[in-house]
């Protein structure tokens, strides 16, 4: 069964033509889904990038979900520090013991740089996207699944809610849909609570 069916088994069949707005809060629901998972299942999810120059990592539409250079954890510093980790005065500078990483646009740079050999390992997830037919999410244990089908279904009946109340001005239907909602709302927040404890 496709996720559109799933969502469409919780809120009723819905016109062909609404597939699409289906599609974008699947997607929506999988990355929100996708944050509230513990490090340590993302990484056996995600993907291992060795970096062994200055150049950083371009992570656009990725998640970092572990960093670390030649077996250090590397903690992060703001960009407008960055200055400062290079220089041998201040507080921030990095050395090998203590290693840090900035963002400069979507490219995560990590100082000191790392080398041939001394390498730095940054663990990445991608950001999962739903298409039409899909039964499974690339990167996501299907453990998670229910959880991103019924943030879905939430999405889209407020998306209706609203237009009841804002363009039809439909209070029965309005109720009807708000009693949807509040239903499949704590058996989301079960869901997200159950997914961020798992080990």
């Amino acid at each position: 069964m496709t996720f559109i069916e799933q969502v469409e088994d919780l809120i009723g069949d819905q016109d062909s033509g609404l597939d699409t707005a289906i599609l974008q809060y699947l997607t929506a629901s999988a990355r929100e889904v996708q944050s509230v998972l513990p490090p340590r299942l993302k990484m056996r999810y995600g993907t291992e990038n060795v970096l062994n120059n200055g150049n950083g990592l371009d992570i656009a539409d990725k998640e970092a979900v572990n960093i670390e250079r030649n077996g250090r954890s590397v903690s992060e510093v703001p960009l407008g520090n960055k200055a400062d980790v290079i220089d041998v005065n201040s507080l921030h500078f990095a050395t090998n013991r203590t290693p840090i990483y900035y963002m400069q646009g979507t490219t995560l740079i990590i100082k000191p740089d790392p080398s041939a050999t001394e390498v730095a390992r940054l663990y990445t997830l991608s950001y999962p996207t739903v298409a039409s037919n899909d039964t499974a999410i690339t990167n996501m244990p299907s453990t998670a699944y229910y959880a991103v089908v019924l943030g879905a279904a939430i999405k889209f009946l407020q998306n209706v809610l609203n237009t009841q109340v804002q363009t039809d001005e439909d209070v029965e239907l309005a109720q009807g849909t708000t009693i949807q909602i509040q239903s499949l709302t704590p058996l989301y927040t079960q869901e997200l609570q159950r997914l961020g404890a798992l080990v």
